[in-house]
């Protein structure tokens, strides 16, 4: 899950990212981050995740350092329920930065991307009290200087970079000391992808039934599994709360069809004997050390 303020996306002349609905409004009004950002779908999404998935279901959960520190300040009861054994503290950026520039226009130096890595992982570990070892970064944009300036920086894994593939990846080192964790994009006959993020069936945009066939074709397309074999299923908790193409937030009983959608996704692969909800042994000792 990443965990970052309600539908953020890039804003050409700012660095952090803007929340959808304030969008519209001015430069000069959106200087300061913390005035970029809303956290109602986040919250209500968050809450209606923590409170309904299923609890043996291991989770990553990559916090933006803004969104963490907001948690944590108003929300605290939220974070107690993300400490269980099979969970682990992930990092997203301080405030869900362009890191290279694609659509902000601004270009960052790679020591200003080291500080705001930092910062993010400060403003994570002073709520959670977790060093994050897990970096991924937002809007998955990073380049390979950045990727080998993350294990300075604590990160021992990462999961910025797409993979197309058809069968479930293995994690690998994408550059000395740091374990890739690629989020798939699975090919389609007509040149399209489905790609592992739940936007398109939160959108209302894609049917469940896609993304339960594409998790079992990845697992049985491995003729010789491997031990690690590892896919995520990524989203964001706004989403459950807030539709982006009606740009609005949405009725208690829509946010209650989203998670519904988002179990019958977990229930359609569940019986698989070889799918199993946890995190690879490899990953969890490069995310934790131990």
């Amino acid at each position: 899950m990443d965990i970052d303020r309600d539908a953020p996306f890039a804003k050409p002349g700012l660095v952090h990212g803007v929340s959808l609905p304030l969008f519209s409004r001015s430069l000069a009004e959106l200087q300061d981050p913390s005035k970029s950002a809303l956290f109602k779908g986040t919250i209500e999404g968050f809450q209606g995740i923590l409170d309904n998935l299923d609890r043996s279901i291991a989770n990553i959960f990559f916090f933006e350092g803004r969104t963490a520190i907001y948690i944590g300040e108003n929300h605290s009861d939220l974070l107690s329920k993300t400490k269980r054994q099979n969970n682990v503290i992930g990092l997203h950026g301080m405030d869900h930065e362009d890191l290279i520039g694609t659509e902000s226009k601004i270009t960052i130096s790679l020591r200003e991307i080291t500080s705001i890595i930092a910062k993010g992982a400060e403003a994570v570990q002073s709520v959670t009290h977790v060093p994050p070892r897990i970096f991924r970064a937002p809007y998955m944009r990073i380049e390979r200087t950045i990727l080998a300036k993350l294990p300075d920086l604590g990160i021992r894994s990462d999961s910025s970079l797409y993979l197309e593939t058809t069968s479930a990846p293995i994690p690998y080192h994408v550059v000395p000391g740091l374990l890739e964790i690629p989020v798939v994009k699975y090919p389609k006959s007509d040149g399209k992808f489905i790609y592992m993020y739940l936007w398109p069936l939160l959108e209302q945009k894609r049917p469940t039934e896609d993304y339960i066939h594409t998790l079992i074709q990845l697992c049985e397309n491995n003729e010789s599994p491997e031990e690690h074999s590892f896919c995520l299923i990524n989203l964001h908790p706004w989403h459950i709360s807030y539709r982006i193409t009606e740009r609005r937030y949405l009725s208690v009983k829509e946010i209650n069809k989203n998670l519904e959608l988002l179990q019958i996704v977990l229930d359609g692969i569940r019986e698989h004997p070889r799918i199993h909800f946890e995190l690879p042994e490899v990953v969890v000792k490069e995310i934790t050390g131990y």
